[in-house]
């Protein structure tokens, strides 16, 4: 795994992808190869045009680096269990309207 001070911080996930890639010395088509990502899903991936990727995980492990990173741009999430860390994937997979609903949601419980 890269060492997290090295990580530079980049507001996006199409950013983070494309850095990464690049550091490991990756083209989008070798990438795709070793990955279970075709080479336009790493395309769109780094372009924006998809920003809720399946298979994370199996991405950021095949980069060497933390899901968390790769999607959140952030190591502290690295700390939280399993669950937790499911839990705000399959968040960052909803629509903004259904965000703001459960985050009201759980503010209720958090008051």
């Amino acid at each position: 795994m890269i060492n997290k001070e090295a990580l530079p911080i980049l507001s996006d996930l199409a950013s983070r992808l494309r850095w990464a890639r690049k550091n490991a010395g990756l083209s989008q088509q070798r990438l795709a190869e070793i990955s279970c990502y075709t080479q336009k899903q790493i395309s769109n991936l780094e372009s924006g045009v998809t920003v809720r990727p399946r298979n994370l995980t199996k991405l950021a492990n095949t980069l060497n680096i933390s899901p968390s990173w790769l999607m959140f741009g952030h190591q502290e999430i690295d700390d939280l269990d399993k669950q937790s860390i499911e839990v705000a994937l399959k968040f960052n997979r909803l629509s903004q309207t259904d965000r703001n609903t459960l985050e009201s949601i759980i503010n209720r419980f958090d008051a």
